[in-house]
């Protein structure tokens, strides 16, 4: 809010000259938009797009990607953590469930997708060490699911 008032319709000078919705300004600063084609050369602009406009917004969208990379990799983290937390407790809803014929087969299921998860987590933890970056310290309940390999710590 103190960055940019008046969300979420307002509109808010993200650059000299450049005025934009303060809501899209605000998801371009948190890594979430590009906001390339909220320009000039948006689809009815009536500035003429020559081949060397889209050469040069592929320039800023491969910069801005590769800038944002470790906002992205950090914020796909923690929402692959919380989707841990939501597996872990529907897997134990599962287990305690001892009407349900199909609960262990649900379980097992659940299981699974648990695994492909910590191997998401993983994976990105391994990506953001290749930027040569510290990865977020994983919280307690979740640490013991990745002893089996100490880069992961």
């Amino acid at each position: 809010m103190l960055l940019f008032p008046g969300i979420p319709g307002e509109k808010v000078e993200l650059f000299p000259g450049v005025q934009i919705e303060s809501r899209l300004a605000l998801e371009w600063l948190a890594g979430d938009k590009a906001l390339l084609q909220k320009f000039a050369w948006r689809k009815g602009s009536e500035d003429s797009e020559d081949a060397r406009d889209v050469f040069q917004r592929g320039e800023w969208l491969a910069e801005w990607q590769q800038n944002t990379r470790p906002i992205r990799l950090a914020k796909e983290h923690q929402r692959l953590l919380t989707e841990h937390s939501r597996q872990q407790a529907e897997r134990e809803r599962w287990l305690q469930d001892r009407d349900n014929a199909d609960a262990q087969e649900f379980a097992a299921a659940t299981g699974r997708s648990i695994d492909s998860t910590e191997q998401s987590i993983r994976t990105i933890r391994r990506q953001i060490r290749e930027l040569g970056l510290t990865p977020p310290a994983l919280p307690a309940r979740v640490a013991a699911h990745f002893d089996k390999d100490p880069e992961d710590a």
